[in-house]
Protein backbone atom coordinates (compact mmCIF):
# COMPACT_ATOMS: atom_id res chain seq x y z
CA UNK A 1 0.00 0.00 0.00
CA UNK A 2 1.32 3.39 -0.72
CA UNK A 3 -0.50 5.64 0.52
CA UNK A 4 -2.76 6.37 3.82
CA UNK A 5 -5.97 5.29 4.18
CA UNK A 6 -8.62 7.18 6.08
CA UNK A 7 -10.89 4.65 8.30
CA UNK A 8 -13.02 4.76 11.20
CA UNK A 9 -12.56 2.49 13.97
CA UNK A 10 -15.72 1.14 16.50
CA UNK A 11 -14.67 0.22 19.76
CA UNK A 12 -16.76 -0.10 22.96
CA UNK A 13 -17.13 3.42 23.39
CA UNK A 14 -15.44 5.44 20.61
CA UNK A 15 -15.74 6.06 17.15
CA UNK A 16 -12.01 6.71 16.11
CA UNK A 17 -11.47 8.37 12.93
CA UNK A 18 -7.95 8.58 11.41
CA UNK A 19 -5.19 7.69 8.92
CA UNK A 20 -3.96 4.00 8.84
CA UNK A 21 -0.20 3.49 6.78
CA UNK A 22 0.25 -0.34 6.43
CA UNK A 23 3.41 0.44 4.13
CA UNK A 24 5.64 -1.11 5.94
CA UNK A 25 3.62 -4.43 7.28
CA UNK A 26 1.08 -5.23 4.54
CA UNK A 27 -0.23 -8.22 7.22
CA UNK A 28 -2.39 -5.91 9.18
CA UNK A 29 -4.22 -4.86 6.14
CA UNK A 30 -4.87 -8.17 5.46
CA UNK A 31 -5.76 -9.13 9.23
CA UNK A 32 -7.86 -6.44 9.40
CA UNK A 33 -9.89 -5.53 6.28
CA UNK A 34 -10.87 -9.27 5.61
CA UNK A 35 -12.65 -12.26 6.43
CA UNK A 36 -9.11 -14.21 7.86
CA UNK A 37 -10.03 -17.92 9.17
CA UNK A 38 -9.13 -18.31 13.02
CA UNK A 39 -7.84 -22.14 12.25
CA UNK A 40 -9.39 -23.00 15.22
CA UNK A 41 -8.74 -20.40 17.66
CA UNK A 42 -4.52 -20.48 16.45
CA UNK A 43 -4.78 -17.22 15.72
CA UNK A 44 -3.79 -14.60 18.11
CA UNK A 45 -6.63 -11.84 18.91
CA UNK A 46 -4.39 -9.15 20.74
CA UNK A 47 -3.37 -7.66 17.33
CA UNK A 48 -3.27 -3.77 16.83
CA UNK A 49 -4.26 -1.19 14.69
CA UNK A 50 -2.38 2.62 14.39
CA UNK A 51 -3.82 5.31 13.53
CA UNK A 52 -2.77 8.87 12.84
CA UNK A 53 -4.13 12.15 12.77
CA UNK A 54 -7.52 11.09 14.51
CA UNK A 55 -10.59 12.11 15.78
CA UNK A 56 -12.15 11.02 18.49
CA UNK A 57 -16.18 10.82 19.05
CA UNK A 58 -17.65 8.99 21.85
CA UNK A 59 -20.59 6.89 20.63
CA UNK A 60 -22.02 5.45 24.58
CA UNK A 61 -22.47 7.65 27.57
CA UNK A 62 -18.77 8.03 27.81
CA UNK A 63 -16.16 11.52 27.71
CA UNK A 64 -13.58 10.78 25.41
CA UNK A 65 -10.05 11.47 26.38
CA UNK A 66 -9.61 13.65 23.97
CA UNK A 67 -11.34 15.22 21.16
CA UNK A 68 -7.97 14.35 18.91
CA UNK A 69 -4.80 13.28 18.71
CA UNK A 70 -1.45 12.91 16.84
CA UNK A 71 -1.85 8.90 17.31
CA UNK A 72 -3.94 6.45 18.67
CA UNK A 73 -3.85 2.57 18.75
CA UNK A 74 -6.88 -0.06 19.16
CA UNK A 75 -6.08 -3.76 20.21
CA UNK A 76 -8.21 -6.11 18.72
CA UNK A 77 -9.32 -7.59 22.09
CA UNK A 78 -11.54 -4.10 22.19
CA UNK A 79 -12.56 -3.32 18.66
CA UNK A 80 -15.94 -3.80 17.17
CA UNK A 81 -15.81 -3.01 13.83
CA UNK A 82 -13.24 -1.26 11.10
CA UNK A 83 -14.81 1.04 8.81
CA UNK A 84 -13.13 2.14 5.32
CA UNK A 85 -13.57 5.73 4.57
CA UNK A 86 -11.92 6.70 1.96
CA UNK A 87 -11.97 5.56 -1.94
CA UNK A 88 -8.47 2.95 -1.37
CA UNK A 89 -9.51 1.35 2.00
CA UNK A 90 -13.00 0.86 0.39
CA UNK A 91 -11.83 -0.79 -3.19
CA UNK A 92 -8.70 -3.00 -0.80
CA UNK A 93 -12.40 -4.21 1.31
CA UNK A 94 -14.02 -5.14 -2.13
CA UNK A 95 -11.36 -6.78 -3.82
CA UNK A 96 -10.43 -9.10 -0.97
CA UNK A 97 -13.83 -10.05 0.29
CA UNK A 98 -15.53 -11.47 -2.75
CA UNK A 99 -18.50 -13.73 -1.02
CA UNK A 100 -19.85 -17.11 -1.41
CA UNK A 101 -23.04 -15.82 0.08
CA UNK A 102 -24.71 -12.83 0.75
CA UNK A 103 -27.39 -12.96 3.57
CA UNK A 104 -29.19 -10.06 5.23
CA UNK A 105 -28.96 -9.98 9.47
CA UNK A 106 -28.77 -8.31 11.86
CA UNK A 107 -25.39 -8.77 14.07
CA UNK A 108 -25.52 -7.85 17.78
CA UNK A 109 -21.77 -7.14 19.00
CA UNK A 110 -20.91 -5.41 22.37
CA UNK A 111 -23.48 -2.87 22.74
CA UNK A 112 -24.29 -2.56 19.23
CA UNK A 113 -26.75 -3.71 16.51
CA UNK A 114 -25.00 -4.15 12.82
CA UNK A 115 -27.73 -4.58 9.93
CA UNK A 116 -27.17 -5.15 6.55
CA UNK A 117 -26.23 -7.86 4.18
CA UNK A 118 -23.33 -9.99 5.60
CA UNK A 119 -20.66 -11.11 2.93
CA UNK A 120 -20.29 -14.99 4.23
CA UNK A 121 -16.50 -16.28 3.14
CA UNK A 122 -18.56 -19.57 3.11
CA UNK A 123 -22.16 -21.15 1.90
CA UNK A 124 -23.39 -20.59 5.18
CA UNK A 125 -24.23 -17.93 7.81
CA UNK A 126 -23.07 -20.24 10.31
CA UNK A 127 -19.43 -20.20 8.76
CA UNK A 128 -18.52 -16.65 9.99
CA UNK A 129 -18.19 -18.46 13.68
CA UNK A 130 -14.48 -19.82 12.55
CA UNK A 131 -13.47 -16.29 11.69
CA UNK A 132 -11.92 -13.29 13.19
CA UNK A 133 -13.44 -10.74 11.14
CA UNK A 134 -16.35 -10.71 8.38
CA UNK A 135 -17.56 -7.92 6.11
CA UNK A 136 -21.73 -6.50 6.81
CA UNK A 137 -22.40 -4.06 3.28
CA UNK A 138 -24.43 -1.11 3.45
CA UNK A 139 -24.63 -1.58 7.05
CA UNK A 140 -26.26 0.27 9.55
CA UNK A 141 -24.50 0.65 12.95
CA UNK A 142 -27.16 1.07 15.96
CA UNK A 143 -25.79 1.79 19.32
CA UNK A 144 -28.15 -0.25 21.63
CA UNK A 145 -27.42 2.47 25.16
CA UNK A 146 -30.98 4.25 25.94
CA UNK A 147 -28.70 7.08 26.31
CA UNK A 148 -26.21 6.51 23.62
CA UNK A 149 -24.17 10.06 22.38
CA UNK A 150 -24.39 8.74 18.84
CA UNK A 151 -26.82 6.72 18.51
CA UNK A 152 -26.00 5.37 14.62
CA UNK A 153 -24.20 5.31 11.74
CA UNK A 154 -24.59 4.56 7.77
CA UNK A 155 -21.56 3.27 6.34
CA UNK A 156 -20.73 0.91 2.85
CA UNK A 157 -18.76 -1.67 4.86
CA UNK A 158 -17.73 -2.27 8.27
CA UNK A 159 -15.20 -4.99 8.72
CA UNK A 160 -16.78 -6.68 12.50
CA UNK A 161 -14.47 -8.86 14.91
CA UNK A 162 -16.12 -11.88 16.03
CA UNK A 163 -14.57 -12.27 18.99
CA UNK A 164 -17.84 -9.99 20.96
CA UNK A 165 -20.39 -11.11 18.71
CA UNK A 166 -23.71 -12.49 20.57
CA UNK A 167 -25.64 -13.00 18.06
CA UNK A 168 -26.83 -12.69 14.64
CA UNK A 169 -30.34 -13.23 13.37
CA UNK A 170 -30.93 -13.67 9.82
CA UNK A 171 -33.40 -11.87 8.12
CA UNK A 172 -36.02 -13.91 6.17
Amino acid sequence: MATSWTIQVLTLDYLVEGLFDDSNDNHTAMYFFRSWYDDNGKLAISASIHLTKVHIQTMRNATPPVSSAAEWWSFSNNLIAIIPSDENSLAYVVKNNVPKSVISADVFVGPYRIHGSVLCPDKQLSSVRYYLNFVVQDAEILCLDVDAKLPSLQVPYAIVRTHLVQGIVRDD
